[in-house]
């Protein structure tokens, strides 16, 4: 065993790896936030769709209460 010991590093495979997946390096981490950003986007608009139609559905139960309450008082004056 002789001959000297040479320490190189990590090869700068290495290091654009480490960047993607740990986030140190401009290069992955742009792409996993526009990805996260459309999800985040994409989850916004599916819920406020969600929160519409409920309200769209309230407003028509509370149409459709008023109306059956209308003409129940108008059957009631027709018997009277």
């Amino acid at each position: 065993m002789s001959g000297p010991i040479v320490r190189t590093g990590a090869t700068p495979e290495f290091w654009n790896n480490w960047d993607r997946i740990f986030g140190d390096g401009p290069s992955g981490t742009t792409k996993t936030k526009k990805k996260a950003g459309k999800k985040k986007a994409a989850k916004k608009a599916a819920a406020k769709k969600k929160a519409a139609t409920k309200k769209k559905t309230a407003a028509s139960a509370t149409k459709a209460a008023t109306k059956t309450a209308k003409k129940k008082k108008a059957a009631k004056k027709k018997k009277k």
